[in-house]
């Protein structure tokens, strides 16, 4: 007698039905040994079911469900082991300190509530400008309707209205007048033209920042602004658009290569990155144009430590590890990234080392909460643990996140790390949760590195959070234009990520960038964002 999958007729080729040919057998040994085989593969069945309804459940997830990972806290004590599991338990209970524990500069609980936001309608900017318009009773209105005298005023009643005045675009007309020599006839002098950013072009410091900043920053893709320039009635196609993002990306080249010094100065980079589509040229021509389609290119981005708060993106046309391998050639640190293969040749040297991400491990746990709740529930409580105590030590210097990681992150390490050997014995490799327990342990060192030093973070959310700009922009534009295209717009979005990073308008600061940059021979470090004062937009329809 035999036992084989058969394919079902009619149906997909996936799907095969378990038969059985020949003659049944009477001897015990056969039927034990029939018994074990048709165990092994309906336990195969079974696994195989279970890791295609994870697969659907994740996909569901991923496209009907919320992004959001949070876990209600209060049903974390429903599904976690026994407290006997847990050898923290006792010297990581709930907001409690041994007597020998170091107290922190500063009191914190731990689980810190969120300020409430405050109800009711906020009050305006006090840097907003106000104009005043007085709204009075007419004089026959204020007699007093019992002895008909005139009444006196006592107060004012003052309410405020936010109020828009459209953008608006003018000509700035620059006359220089000629002189000549009436006698000798030996020449013409006039002025200088003025310095403009672009040469020859029509686009002034302004319009070419109100552009970049639209594009770069708003995420208006340049057919948005064509039509939002019609509403003015001037014709300005994004062709020529293009044109002045490239120009400006030019004059902006020396800063960016001066944020870029700044992020490989520091002790640790942040590192990610995400794939953009890029037009490219088949080298076929259609007639008398160019054939062209999409391929795809990737920006990186480059977030710096706290010392050198600045965000640089760089465009390659591919994933491979040059690109990473060529911009980190002369940094020497630490570099939090995820653990994407191509990264490993960043380390093979020693030069630079790995710091994993917690934010990458706990979502692997995350994506198993549907499969296997109480496992994947008490992984998230102990990784809970320890984002607590960075919320608490957030602000502190690097020696007291040091101290405190020591002395509190890492005994809920090394159980969380127990706990993961000894269960990685029971969960199939394959299934969700085994995936996140063999994803965890493999990057162990790496995971553990940041409680060894101050400086570092316990994930890499500071490139997430740069990636996030991308991400949203090419929900807009679609695509970049070519592969120069995509390397203008890493200029540009370098430059209004870190102008952004530090609380300053974009707008302001690449108006004043592109007035005084044809012309600027001092050191690009003075132009920093976090040196650098934009000074006030000029009112042209002043007196």
């Amino acid at each position: 007698m035999t036992i084989k999958w058969q394919k079902i007729e009619g149906v997909d080729s996936n799907w095969r039905r378990l038969t059985i040919e020949g003659p049944f057998p009477r001897d015990p040994d056969v039927l034990q040994k029939l018994v074990f085989e048709l165990a092994d593969k309906v336990n195969a069945l079974v696994d195989r079911g279970i890791l295609l309804e994870a697969r659907l459940e994740r996909e569901l997830q991923r496209r009907y469900g919320r992004k959001s990972e949070n876990v209600d806290p209060r049903q974390k004590r429903l599904f976690e082991f026994p407290e006997e599991s847990d050898p923290t338990a006792a010297d990581q209970a709930e907001g409690e300190q041994g007597e020998d524990s170091k107290p922190l500069d500063r009191p914190c609980s731990p689980n810190p509530k969120r300020p409430k936001k405050r109800n009711g309608r906020r009050p305006l900017p006090d840097n907003l400008p106000r104009i005043e318009k007085r709204l009075d009773l007419d004089p026959e209105e204020r007699v007093c309707s019992c002895c008909n005298q005139p009444m006196v005023e006592i107060g004012q009643e003052i309410t405020e209205q936010l109020e828009h005045v459209p953008s608006r675009f003018f000509a700035l007309r620059f006359i220089r007048p000629k002189y000549a020599c009436k006698k000798c006839e030996d020449g013409v002098l006039t002025a200088p033209p003025p310095a403009a950013p672009i040469t020859k072009g029509l686009a002034g410091p302004g319009v070419l920042a109100h552009i970049v900043t639209g594009k770069y920053c708003d995420h208006l893709p340049l057919h948005r602004q064509e039509a939002i320039f019609a509403r003015h009635d001037i014709d300005l196609s994004r062709s020529t658009m293009a044109d002045w993002i490239a120009g400006a990306a030019r004059l902006l080249e020396p800063l960016y290569e001066q944020l870029k010094a700044q992020v490989l100065s520091g002790r640790r980079v942040h590192l990610d990155d995400t794939p953009v589509n890029v037009q490219r040229s088949d080298g076929k021509k259609r007639g008398k144009a160019r054939n062209w389609q999409l391929g795809r290119g990737y920006m990186w981005a480059y977030v710096g430590d706290d010392e050198h708060p600045f965000v640089v993106y760089d465009y390659t046309r591919s994933r491979s590890r040059r690109g990473p391998l060529e911009f980190l050639r002369d940094f020497r640190g630490y570099v939090q990234a995820d653990d994407y293969r191509a990264h490993a040749a960043l380390f093979r040297d020693g030069t630079r080392k790995h710091v994993a991400c917690w934010a990458h491990a706990r979502r692997k746990f995350y994506n198993a909460d549907s499969t296997d709740r109480t496992r994947a529930r008490y992984a998230i409580k102990m990784i809970r643990k320890l984002y607590d105590l960075e919320r608490e030590i957030r602000g502190l210097t690097d020696a007291e996140r040091l101290a405190a990681r020591q002395e509190r992150a890492q005994p809920v390490l090394e159980a969380l790390y127990g706990w993961l050997q000894e269960q990685r014995r029971w969960v199939l490799p394959k299934s969700p949760i085994g995936k996140a327990i063999s994803y965890t342990l493999a990057l162990w060192p790496e995971l553990q590195s940041y409680s060894r030093h101050g400086f570092l973070e316990i994930d890499n959310n500071a490139a997430e959070r740069a990636i996030k700009p991308l991400v949203i922009g090419r929900k807009n534009w679609l695509f970049a234009g070519s592969d120069r295209g995509a390397r203008h717009g890493a200029i540009l979005f370098s430059v209004i990520s870190s102008c952004k990073l530090h609380g300053k308008d974009p707008y302001a600061y690449l108006r004043d960038l592109f007035e005084f940059l044809p012309t600027y021979r001092g050191d690009p470090a003075e132009l920093l964002p976090d040196r650098y004062k934009p000074k006030p937009p000029p009112n042209p329809f002043e007196d």
